[in-house]
């Protein structure tokens, strides 16, 4: 396997432009009350909007994290993208993931266009992105694959900002949040899931990427720290019997990010991009992504036999 490919499934950091277009009217203050959710004046802003859009044989189900985006305010974009074959696939029925894909979105409209790679979210087949609205009014949100020869999805659909959601969008407000993933094992006693701790570290992660002020970056390690410590032992369903590695990973990311932490700032990029590839791609090959069966001698893997 070549370093591209390992390459390519690492997080990455992504900055938002930002910037003005005609309409100069100042963003609202989110702390005032009466700024809602669209069309909802009497309760609070929903915590999320999902919509599902269509091409062909794809469905991808958008969730929009808060779910009444605003101008200067950050949102959270989440795409889980799967194709719907006429005949079911053996392996994965009548619902295949987009897997490995390399996609990118397009935010148009209300102000100056923008455009965000989308990233590997945890969950097979969900991407994701953050972004900032830079202007009150309705954005088109484009989603295309980087290689326009790739078999993958191109859409868009509208979403409003300070404004109401367009009808077009056939979307639902939801007032708390949940892990887009459909059957997610129940946590024990207590313990969140694993696909919920890596949602939560996945978003974190990037925004450490991001080069945050001083403040920011503490609270972001503090949270991930927090999320690290609770991974060993929640191995995936399907791999008791690796269980033990699995829990060697969880401990070297622990120790990764405390290096990171404790390293002087100029090193931190060169530290966040060895732990992506060593660590985190590590164990996404096998117990995320389950392309692999060894990761003992990494980069060097074994893929599974069948």
């Amino acid at each position: 396997m070549t370093r591209a490919w390992l390459l390519a499934a690492a997080l990455a950091a992504l900055a938002a432009t930002a910037a003005r277009a005609d309409d100069k009217r100042a963003p609202l203050d989110p702390d005032k009350p009466e700024v809602a959710a669209a069309g909802d004046k009497k309760g609070p802003p929903p915590a999320e909007y999902t919509l599902t859009v269509k091409e062909g044989a794809w469905r991808v189900r958008v969730t929009l994290r808060p779910g009444q985006p605003e101008p200067g305010q950050k949102l959270e974009l989440l795409f889980d993208v799967a194709r719907h074959p006429d005949i079911p696939d053996p392996q994965y029925g009548d619902r295949i993931p987009l897997q490995g894909a390399r996609l990118f979105v397009t935010m148009s409209g209300a102000g100056r266009p923008e455009r965000h790679r989308l990233w590997p979210m945890g969950d097979s087949g969900v991407y994701g992105t953050h972004w900032t609205p830079s202007e009150r009014g309705l954005w088109t949100v484009s989603l295309a694959p980087i290689d326009p020869k790739a078999d993958a999805p191109t859409l868009d659909f509208q979403l409003g900002a300070a404004v109401p959601m367009p009808a077009s969008s056939e979307g639902q407000a939801v007032r708390s949040t949940r892990v887009v993933r459909v059957g997610a094992r129940p946590s024990e006693a207590g313990k969140p899931t694993l696909e919920a701790l890596m949602k939560q570290l996945g978003a974190r992660w990037l925004e450490l990427g991001r080069g945050l002020p001083e403040a920011d970056e503490k609270a972001a390690l503090a949270a991930i720290m927090h999320l690290v410590s609770d991974l060993a032992g929640s191995a995936p369903r399907g791999f008791a019997s690796d269980s033990a590695e699995f829990d060697n990973i969880a401990r070297k990311l622990k120790a990764d990010v405390e290096l990171y932490a404790a390293g002087p700032a100029e090193a931190r990029a060169q530290q966040l991009s060895a732990t992506e590839t060593e660590t985190c791609l590590r164990c996404h090959v096998k117990f995320r992504d389950g392309v692999v069966s060894d990761v003992s001698k990494w980069p060097e893997v074994t893929p599974w036999r069948k």
